[in-house]
């Protein structure tokens, strides 16, 4: 590091320092009601109509219960904004165009937030939902494009209406610790979302709860969950892989050919017959990572795919992995043979060809034996 970054990082400390001195300040002098408070802000009635300053992080004074339509309109020059606990409400486009808007701290009674509230924020990185809100308005963080991450707190996953985050194209939503449920139609529609940590306080995913959710490709289903409401994960056309401990779940899952279910609570039996495929495809992707969760029922789910061979045998075509392992735990019927030696015909791979070969003629009386030496 040469002696320009070490001066430039010594003063970008002391610029970090000076504003957190001054974030301070303004606190106290927002908390007093000063004249020049009175001057930035034009309150009547509780409601902050007009931010007149030109401070790049404001504190809103205590007493404002509501930020009014437009208050804060295409105000460039603003960093971060401070609520006081006693706003509930933020308008319609109350901050839209803020462009240089880096950080919002919102306040735990906030219940509504307008249409466009923070429109155009692009340099807004993240947002807490506190749980009291009852009501996001459409586009409200429509162009926030550097929005990381929004974390929801408690209650809030029981709300309807989260299409804000599809808006926004957030990929990851953390939801909070020791919430009980994700509530009717909570990410209906929120076809940019990919992945969702689900806590394992979780008992109840309520209807249309990730209904159309397009995007989303693996998802885990606590423990404690019992049921999954109507039509919950319909619409998630790229869901591949979904992890669960209790059988009674799988009525609520989208079953397809693509879907592979990752039943870790008890044998294959315990299953549906349509829900034994897809497990059992779930079981053999979870060979390759090497995975010990099914190995109290390894036997059962070989059987099932020795006895539903044609159904699998796109697994040995996949890599040689699976091949080997189809081989060594005797999957493959006699057409699946003839499928993959049809596949290695016209490669110089003499080995995998032997083998193939050796296993049809130990296993079924046929095969060319002159071809197993190498």
């Amino acid at each position: 590091m040469n002696a320009t970054n070490i001066e430039n990082g010594i003063l970008q400390r002391i610029a970090r320092k000076a504003r957190d001195i001054l974030h301070k300040e303004k606190r106290t002098a927002a908390g007093n009601g000063t004249t020049e408070d009175r001057k930035e802000f034009d309150i009547r009635n509780g409601i902050l109509m007009k931010y007149r300053g030109t401070d790049e992080d404001v504190i809103i004074p205590e007493g404002v219960t509501r930020v009014g339509p437009m208050a804060f309109y295409g105000r460039e020059s603003i960093y971060s904004v401070t609520f006081p606990e006693s706003v509930t409400s933020i308008g319609d486009s109350a901050f839209d165009g803020c462009v240089n808007l880096y950080r919002i701290v919102l306040p735990d009674g906030l219940a509504r937030i307008g249409r466009f509230a923070f429109h155009g924020c692009s340099s807004l990185r993240n947002a807490q939902i506190p749980n009291k809100i009852i009501w996001i308005g459409e586009m409200a963080f429509h162009g926030c494009f550097n929005l990381k991450s929004v974390v929801l707190s408690k209650g809030v996953s029981h709300s309807r209406g989260w299409k804000f985050l599809d808006e926004i194209r957030l990929r990851g939503v953390l939801l909070p610790e020791d919430d009980l449920s994700i509530g009717d139609g909570a990410f209906n529609g929120c076809s940019s979302l990919s992945s969702i940590e689900i806590p394992e306080s979780i008992v109840r995913i309520g209807k249309k709860a990730f209904y159309y959710c397009s995007s989303l490709d693996s998802v885990k289903i606590p423990e404690g969950v019992a049921n999954i409401g109507d039509r919950a994960f319909d619409g998630c056309n790229n869901l591949r892989n979904v992890f669960f401990s209790t059988p009674s779940v799988v009525s609520g899952l989208p079953i397809s050919k693509d879907l592979n279910l990752f039943y870790l609570g008890g044998p294959l039996a315990d299953l549906p017959e349509d829900c034994r495929e897809p497990a059992s495809r779930g079981f053999l992707n979870a060979q390759e990572q090497s995975s010990t969760d099914f190995d109290g029922w390894r036997a059962e789910y070989l059987e099932y795919i020795r006895n539903h061979a044609g159904a699998f045998v796109h697994f040995p075509m996949k890599n040689k992995f699976y091949l080997f392992f189809f081989i060594r735990e005797e999957l493959l019927d006699e057409n699946g043979i003839r499928q993959l030696l049809d596949q290695y015909e016209s490669t110089d791979d003499v080995e995998t060809k032997a083998a193939l070969l050796q296993y049809q003629h130990e296993k079924f009386g046929t095969g060319d034996t002159a071809n197993f030496a190498l």
